[in-house]
């Protein structure tokens, strides 16, 4: 179980740094990919346009 517990811990920690720093890299359309993590029906609209 421990086992488990680290790569689960690891998973997410790769996750979260990763969401992190593609918010960073793109400051110009922040307000943006905060709205598409949260509405994943709104990456479909922008990949569209």
């Amino acid at each position: 179980m421990t086992n488990f517990q680290r790569i689960a811990v690891g998973l997410v920690a790769a996750v979260s740094l990763v969401s992190v720093l593609f918010v960073v890299t793109n400051h110009s359309n922040e307000r943006q990919a905060l709205y598409t993590k949260t509405h994943p029906a709104a990456t479909a609209e922008e990949t569209k346009k």
